[in-house]
C-alpha cells in the first residue's frame, strides 16, 4: 500500500504593490472613510510591499492612524456639511469614523481656527455649520453681550422683592436698537472662486518669508477642492500674474505626504512654494 504525503504549497506573496490595488483602496476607504489596517491583504504581500501600499495611500491624501486608516477627520466632517448641513455636535462622533472624540475635537478646533467652519448655538445644542453660514463676528457678539448684561441688570430689579414691576416698551426697545443691524444684516453676496482662492493664499502667507506653503494651502481645501483643482488654480494665478510658483530649496527633504500634494517643477522638482506679487 502506498502512502500520499500531502505536500503544503505556501502561498508566494508579492513584494511589490499593484497601482489597481492601490485605487481599489482608496476608493473604499472613501466611501466608508475608515478602514481597519487588519483588513489589509496581508496574506498577498511582503512586509516591506504592505508597508509601502499604506505609503502609497497617504500619498493620496489619507490618514494612517494605529489601528485605522481613514480619510482626514477634517474632510469628513466637511463633507457632512455640504450643502449648507447643520450637525449636531454632540452626535458627530458617530458620523466621523475611525476616529476618538478627542481627535475629532482637535479637528473642529482646528477648522474653526482656518474659519472653515463655525460652532454656534442653536436653542440648546451646540451646532456645525459651514464657514458660508450667515453667523455673528467676534465684534457683534460683543454688542450682544452688553445688551444681555444691561438687560439682565434691568430684570433683576424689575423682580426684586416690593411688589409687581414692568418695563416700558419705548425703553426695551430702544435696549435693542444699536442691535438692528447686527440681526438682520444678512450675508454679502458669495465671493467667486477666484477671490475665494486668492483671500486664502493671503490668509496662509507668513510673515516674515512672504511665503505660502504649497502643501498646507492644498490641505486647506480639503472637502472643497481637489488636488488637482488647487494646482489648476495655482497655475491661473501664476498666468495672472498674481504668485510666483518655486521648487523647495530642499525638494529632497520634503515629506513624501507633502511632495505628493505638490505640481511637478522643472528637473523632476516638485513646486512647494509660491510668492505672492500682487498688492
Amino acid at each position: 500500500m502506498t502512502v500520499t504525503k500531502k505536500v503544503s504549497r505556501k502561498t508566494v506573496k508579492a513584494n511589490r504593490v499593484d497601482a489597481a490595488l492601490v485605487a481599489d483602496l482608496e476608493r473604499k476607504i472613501r466611501e466608508d472613510k475608515s478602514l481597519a489596517r487588519s483588513k489589509l491583504p496581508k496574506g498577498q504581500l511582503t512586509a516591506s510591499a504592505l508597508a509601502d501600499l499604506e505609503q502609497q495611500l497617504v500619498q493620496r491624501g489619507l490618514e494612517l492612524t494605529q489601528k485605522t486608516i481613514r480619510l482626514r477627520i477634517e474632510e469628513q466632517i466637511l463633507e457632512l456639511l455640504q450643502g449648507g448641513a447643520h450637525v449636531r455636535r454632540a452626535g458627530i462622533k458617530e458620523r466621523v469614523k475611525g476616529a476618538l472624540k478627542a481627535e475629532i475635537d482637535a479637528a473642529i478646533l482646528r477648522l474653526v481656527h482656518d474659519k472653515q467652519v463655525h460652532v454656534v448655538i442653536r436653542t440648546a445644542d451646540e451646532m456645525l455649520v459651514g464657514a458660508d453660514a450667515n453667523v455673528f463676528s467676534a465684534v457683534e457678539m460683543g454688542r450682544l453681550d452688553k445688551v444681555a448684561e444691561q438687560l439682565a441688570a434691568i430684570l433683576k430689579k424689575v423682580r426684586a422683592k416690593g411688589g409687581p414691576r414692568t418695563l416700558l416698551r419705548d425703553d426695551v426697545a430702544a435696549l435693542f436698537e444699536g442691535l438692528q443691524g447686527v440681526v438682520s444684516r444678512k450675508v454679502d453676496a458669495p465671493l467667486t472662486a477666484r477671490q475665494i482662492f486668492d483671500a486664502k493664499l493671503r490668509s496662509l502667507e507668513d510673515p516674515r518669508l512672504k511665503l505660502v506653503n504649497i502643501p498646507t494651502l492644498v490641505r486647506s481645501f480639503v472637502g472643497q477642492l481637489s488636488t488637482a483643482d488647487v494646482h489648476h488654480a495655482l497655475s491661473e494665478a501664476a498666468e495672472r500674474g498674481v504668485i510666483e510658483l518655486h521648487p523647495d530649496g530642499g525638494s529632497e527633504y520634503l515629506k513624501p505626504e507633502d511632495a505628493a500634494l505638490c505640481p511637478p517643477g522643472p528637473r523632476d522638482t516638485v513646486l512647494s512654494r509660491a510668492r505672492i506679487l500682487s498688492p
